[in-house]
């Protein structure tokens, strides 16, 4: 049996993050808009295929654009953990230009998440 890999600088950016602000994955995962299996996933970097079979999981630039703008992380903290294609798309999005777009219940998440954090 091949041993998984750990995660990856990104994943442990937002797992350190999700946790310093005291939220659980499920709550990270409703306030971004995603799922909490996704969540879940990104952050352990591991995907259950089978009853007791893992495989590797390497997050898209959607996803974890949506956990680092939910937990406030910025594009150059991404791109500094080697995920330039994050950094760009979390970019995009912040100047309006999209990207593949959000649906329209995550886009409210976050909006509503950057509003209460900048009224906070």
């Amino acid at each position: 049996m091949t041993a998984l890999p750990q995660p990856p600088p990104e994943a442990e950016l937002i797992k350190a993050r999700r946790e310093a602000q005291f939220l659980s994955m499920r709550q990270a995962a409703i306030g971004a808009g995603i799922s909490p299996t996704a969540w879940a996933e990104v952050e352990t970097a591991r995907k259950k295929v089978a009853p007791g079979v893992e495989i590797a999981r390497k997050g898209t630039a959607k996803i974890l654009a949506q956990m680092a703008l939910f937990l406030r992380i910025s594009s150059g903290e991404m791109r500094d953990r080697g995920r330039g294609d994050v950094a760009d798309y979390m970019e995009r999005v912040l100047a309006g230009a999209g990207g593949p777009a959000f649906t329209g219940r995550q886009r409210r998440a976050l909006q509503g998440h950057v509003r209460e954090r900048s009224d906070g």
